[in-house]
């Protein structure tokens, strides 16, 4: 057989069998990214709360549509602390996770903060959720 048509018959094999096992990861992949957004996001709504805390010397109260809207500037100072595509607003504009589920963000007391997804099966309490907790020094008044 010639050398060049054999040379080419195994870079096509060698060719399919990587889209094969791309194709057979790729839903891990895009679960793995997903995640990763979450993380991201909670990471992000963590820091504009703190941010939120050491400028006006609290963290935002009210429902989760008023910490949204506190966070994105509608405060005593006009901060604005969150930067947020409008696609990641539920429509009692809650902020929301990858799969569309709003954020819990829980506030205990003065200074300690946790901020939970509820993850891909949308029920908060199991195994996949997404949370970053902090407690940080008190502000001073």
């Amino acid at each position: 057989m010639n050398p060049k048509r054999l040379l080419l018959i195994f870079f096509g094999f060698a060719l399919l069998v990587f889209i094969f096992l791309v194709a057979a990861r790729l839903p891990r992949l895009m679960e793995w990214a997903t995640k990763g957004r979450a993380n991201a996001e909670i990471i992000s709504i963590g820091a504009a709360m703190e941010e939120h805390r050491k400028h006006l010397g609290h963290y935002p109260s009210g429902e989760l549509a008023d910490t949204l809207r506190s966070l994105r500037g509608e405060n005593e100072k006009k901060i604005v602390f969150l930067l947020m595509d409008a696609k990641s607003a539920g429509s009692g504009g809650e902020f929301l996770d990858p799969w569309g589920t709003p954020y819990r963000i829980e506030i205990q007391g003065t200074n300690h903060l946790r901020i939970a997804s509820a993850g891909p099966n949308k029920t908060f309490g199991d195994g996949d959720d997404i949370q970053k907790s902090s407690t940080n020094a008190p502000t001073k008044p």
